[in-house]
């Protein structure tokens, strides 16, 4: 009973007002900064996900871990961390579930006479309208492909479509406000309207689908401007089509002067405006197909998905809607306002309301998320009292906690690596008593977790390596504050943030062979790489110095981005492998020319060979830039080579 009781007092109750004061006190700022006074832009995976996840495991570490080693784990080091991965996550599933239902739940429904009342509103999340009309034809769209899955298993199909809402006595007229009446079809690509120049410069291999609409569907939807036929154009590659029709600005009407991309002039009912929409109504559709299928089979199953979600989108009614949902700042709304861009019809402001229509009841828009916020939590909070349970307590340590003797981090570690002395193992001191040293854990043990860090902390001779570390690592953290995604990146975003695009790179941007090699596509690209510049840094760069392996990178990874430039130069290509597989060119001839001491090459010049290998084979395989590492492979060869000679001088001079 004592010992339950010691349980509840010292480790379960402390670790319940924990929870709940990490709970409470993020949620609270986080209505208060974020969705209140709107103090921080920060996109809501960020401070819903990310940051939730991230933010248990500090207090936890730090004030909650020493009361966890009282316990007498099995393993004293593999006991802890499991325990903490019970604890944490019992604080970061209540806090993702509460995140989800604050950002529901805090908002209010605002009433509006009318749309455009929307600009001269307090923002909020939730509208209804008087009356309105929706824009259905015209429509903007942006067609998303992502893999996913632990081994790249999924591949996730998300259409994202726009189209405007207004006032009913600021509808612009149909003919003379969006679609040219012409003798000619009217063209959309990808949902932006094009015209035939355009069109014809499509190669046949490029479109995934045509869509055809004629007669009177076609004057239903556009007025007279689809008299002669509307054609709905969509590419296999999203980024090729926003590069076709990058090459010169598309004017507003194809009725318009090429050189004229003014907004066009409408006629409304009492009044002359600009087509500048205050508020755009969002419709995504997703899917999820196997990524492993035949390309021809992901094809169909792509073009099915799109026929259907089109089919679907002109047959949604556009009355009836019991309020407006708007979207949140998050990657859905990056994407929709993405699409809305192609149209042209954006105002110069930095907040685009994006509107979800809804036909539930506003009541139930936070659905069961309160009951599983309480549910997730007895649940986690069940589990980790039973992993209490089951441990028992180390009495020694228990009866210094007890009498209030608690050592510091430091004591603690010192009696970690040095073994318990003999005064507090509960017997009477020995002079001459048998030695502990057989007990006592070994210091390379018990001293894991700070040799990783050493890894990566600069110290003399490894220097350029982990500040070359550092860089990747913190342009990722910005794009993912940025709120550009976590696991992934898209190509756009890619190429806007300095990515290696030929038509951007050609355009006397060859800045961007530089900035290439410090981004990364996604999570598991930079983990992966800099785990490869790690470990060929802490080999190669106490040979080459600080200096000439930060010359070396550099000079590899650039010529490396430009093989890839000439090799695919339709291609948006990023990342640092192109410079690490120049290091591990340079180490490779290193280890065959006699610069490296004997040992070294009889360690790991196999290793070396078969590493090399692996990935080039791979790279024919997957998604990998290859142009990019065998570009900066060839180059850290000959460098390796040029260096060799110079080396070994050096090398005997310090020797004799």
């Amino acid at each position: 009973m004592t010992d339950t009781r010691n349980k509840l007092n010292i480790l379960f109750l402390p670790y319940l007002l924990c929870c709940i004061g990490i709970v409470c006190v993020y949620t609270f700022l986080n209505w208060l900064l974020v969705i209140r006074l709107h103090l921080f832009l920060v996109k809501e995976e960020v401070t819903n996900l990310w940051i939730p996840f991230g933010l248990p495991w500090i207090p936890l570490y730090f004030w909650y871990l020493p009361r966890l080693r009282l316990l007498k784990f099995k393993d004293r080091d593999k006991g802890p961390t499991g325990a903490m991965l019970v604890a944490g996550w019992g604080v970061a599933v209540p806090l993702f579930l509460t995140q989800a239902y604050l950002s529901t739940a805090s908002e209010r429904l605002t009433a509006l006479d009318k749309v455009r009342d929307i600009a001269q509103t307090e923002q909020t999340r939730y509208y209804i309208f008087k009356d309105y009309t929706i824009d259905r034809p015209y429509n903007a769209s942006q067609y998303k492909k992502t893999v996913t899955g632990k081994s790249g298993q999924y591949l996730d199909l998300n259409l994202y479509i726009v189209c405007p809402i207004y006032d009913p006595d600021r509808v612009p007229l149909t003919d003379d406000r969006h679609y040219p009446v012409s003798n000619q079809p009217l063209y959309f690509l990808n949902g932006t309207l094009s015209d035939s120049s355009i069109i014809n410069r499509l190669k046949k291999k490029d479109i995934a689908n045509i869509y055809l609409l004629k007669g009177a569907p076609a004057l239903a939807r556009y007025g007279l401007a689809g008299r002669n036929g509307v054609a709905n154009i969509f590419t296999k590659d999203p980024l090729l089509a926003l590069d076709t029709q990058s090459t010169r600005p598309l004017p507003d009407s194809l009725s318009a002067s090429p050189a004229d991309d003014e907004p066009t002039k409408i006629t409304t009912v009492g009044q002359d405006t600009f087509i500048y929409p205050l508020a755009w109504i969002g419709v995504k559709y997703s899917k999820e197909i196997s990524n492993r299928l035949d390309a021809d089979v992901k094809r169909k199953k792509s073009d099915d998905f799109l026929k259907e979600s089109w089919t679907d989108y002109f047959q949604r009614p556009d009355k009836g809607f019991t309020y407006f949902d708007e979207v949140p700042y998050n990657n859905d709304y990056s994407e929709f306002v993405k699409a809305a861009q192609k149209t042209k019809r954006l105002r110069n402001e930095t907040h685009i309301p994006i509107l979800v229509p809804r036909t539930d009841a506003f009541e139930n828009r936070n659905g069961h998320k309160l009951s599983w916020i309480f549910g997730s939590f007895a649940i986690c909070a069940t589990i980790f009292f039973l992993v209490l349970m089951a441990v028992p307590f180390d009495e020694r340590k228990l009866s210094e906690w007890l009498a209030g003797n608690r050592p510091r981090k430091a004591d603690r570690l010192s009696r970690e690596i040095n073994g318990p002395s003999s005064e507090t193992d509960g017997s009477s001191p020995e002079v001459d008593g048998p030695s502990s040293e057989t007990n006592r854990p070994t210091p390379e043990k018990t001293n894991e977790f700070s040799d990783t860090w050493k890894a990566f902390a600069p110290r003399q001779g490894f220097l350029s390596t982990p500040v070359i570390i550092y860089l990747n690592v913190a342009v990722f953290i910005v794009m993912v504050i940025a709120g550009l995604g976590f696991l992934d990146f898209t190509p756009t975003d890619l190429a806007a943030w300095g990515g290696n695009y030929g038509p951007y790179t050609s355009n006397s941007q060859w800045w961007r062979l530089v900035t290439a090699t410090f981004l990364h596509g996604g999570f598991a690209h930079l983990t992966f790489n800099m785990y490869g510049l790690l470990f060929v840094g802490l080999l190669l760069e106490p040979i080459l110095g600080r200096n000439r392996f930060a010359v070396c990178y550099l000079v590899t990874g650039i010529l490396a981005s430009f093989a890839s430039f000439k090799i695919h130069p339709a291609s948006v290509s990023v990342g640092a492998s192109g410079a690490i597989f120049g290091m591990y060119g340079i180490f490779l001839v290193f280890l065959v020319t006699g610069v490296c001491p004997p040992g070294m090459k009889k360690a790991f010049l196999a290793s070396t060979v078969i590493f090399i290998g692996y990935n080039l084979v791979a790279g024919l395989a997957g998604n990998a830039d290859n142009a990019a590492h065998i570009g900066g492979l060839a180059t850290g060869a000959i460098i390796g080579l040029a260096l060799s000679g110079k080396l070994k001088i050096e090398k005997e001079a310090d020797s004799g």
